[in-house]
């Protein structure tokens, strides 16, 4: 088994690897563009000069952005530390750390599940689909790919945690999402992903003991091992929107109607959601400016409404693992992001997309591989619609990456997806 297993791993590893190169390799000919890599990068002599003690205390005492992510900062610093401001070299760290997470992603579910074709498919669907392509090509987006880094570690340290119930493994766990959370906040969801892992596939929940799952831990150990979790995602959620309400217009805006439930931002956040939903399997008209809709037809929100519950039912009602992991990983991952949490303009933006698409990815694996087993279709059939699939995203994904290449192409099809487009104009 392990003799066999070692040969596929590394035939993984380097079928991602040449589709990643494949599809990102020309973002080290891109310029640095003139949408946030000049607060970042270019024109921030803070991160300019490289690492300075003076640089360091900046970097954790801003909120420059509107975020608070230290990290971040230290990682661009980094780079021009080491390369100054050559964007190739800033531009093949994201690559880097887009591969090192596609990586990350194949070991955590194949460690999970023990699924390893449908984990490698996963991790395939991640590595190259066109959703995928801002965070890698945008330098400005290296707190996206930073912080999914801080959040696949951690889930696999809990998986150890879990296996062994060792302390050492749980502080490093805990320890790890602090790191996420000194990136991007994004991350911050990732104590609910710990509670969905325990429904599946650990199947750790105290109620649902049985003599199959008897190392379950009680309620109490339960909850007392998931309470520091809540307990850090509180405190910097907490820094996270006092920082956005200093750099956001929209979140000071709406500072004074609290967290969540206005009607308008729900509105908006459910037509948000379902936007994903949709641009998931027809990764279409993409751009990096997406023009606010002032106003919404009210059969939008009616139907993205229907939409989500009804496949919220059917999920639940399945009773399948996979199926639910991925449904609430999408559903999870993305409320930050929706607009329905008063912490950002509700409005979508791919690279809010690269965590949460995942759990569509392990839905549509598992349900596809279930349907193909159930017809018993013939794997060759099975192989070459995969194929396909992946061969057809790999060419919309280096379709989408063109325009980041300067400025002007970037704004320029900004304006060809949606001409009334007032900030790209």
């Amino acid at each position: 088994m392990i003799r066999t297993l070692v040969p596929s791993r590394v035939l993984v590893g380097f079928l991602l690897l040449a589709g990643i190169l494949g599809v990102f390799g020309r973002v080290a000919e891109f310029e640095f563009v003139a949408y946030d890599d000049d607060v970042y990068v270019v024109e921030n002599p803070h991160v300019r000069d490289g690492f300075s003690p003076a640089g360091v205390k900046w970097a954790f005492t801003t909120t420059r952005s509107g975020h608070w992510h230290p990290l971040t900062w230290l990682s661009h610093m980094l780079d021009c530390e080491l390369f100054g401001l050559n964007p190739a070299a800033h531009h093949l760290s994201n690559l880097f750390l887009h591969l090192l997470n596609v990586l990350l992603l194949f070991l955590l579910l194949h460690r999970m599940t023990g699924a390893f074709w449908r984990s490698a498919l996963v991790a395939g669907l991640f590595a190259i689909h066109p959703l995928n392509v801002e965070p890698v090509a945008w330098v400005s987006s290296r707190k996206d790919l930073l912080s999914t880094l801080f959040f696949f570690l951690p889930l696999y340290a809990y998986l150890r945690y879990a296996s062994n119930r060792r302390m050492r493994a749980y502080v490093l766990c805990l320890v790890l999402f602090i790191l996420g959370a000194l990136s991007k906040s994004m991350v911050l969801t990732l104590p609910c992903l710990l509670v969905l892992l325990d429904v599946w596939p650990l199947e750790r929940l105290p109620w649902a003991r049985t003599r199959e799952t008897a190392a379950c831990p009680s309620s109490r150990a339960w909850v007392l091992e998931k309470a520091p979790f809540f307990l850090v995602a509180g405190v910097f959620a907490f820094v996270a929107v006092v920082a956005m309400k200093g750099g956001v217009r929209e979140v000071a805006e709406g500072a004074s109607s609290g967290l969540f439930f206005e009607l308008k931002r729900v509105s908006r956040g459910l037509v948000v959601i379902a936007t994903y939903l949709y641009k998931t399997p027809w990764p279409h008209s993409l751009t990096a400016l997406y023009p606010v809709e002032r106003v919404l037809p009210f059969w939008k929100p009616l139907a993205a409404a229907v939409l989500l519950l009804a496949v919220s039912w059917a999920v639940v009602r399945s009773k399948r693992g996979p199926w639910i992991l991925g449904w609430f990983w999408f559903l999870i991952t993305l409320l930050p992001f929706s607009g329905i949490v008063n912490a950002g303009p509700a409005i979508p933006s791919d690279r809010y997309a690269y965590v949460p698409t995942i759990g569509l990815f392990i839905l549509t694996t598992w349900a596809g591989a279930d349907f193909a087993e159930r017809f018993r279709l013939p794997r060759v059939l099975a192989g070459a619609a995969v194929a396909g699939a992946l061969f057809a995203l790999a060419l919309s994904a280096r379709q989408a990456l063109d325009p980041w290449r300067t400025s002007q192409a970037l704004f320029q099809q900004a304006i060809r997806v949606h001409p009334n487009n007032a900030k790209a104009h």
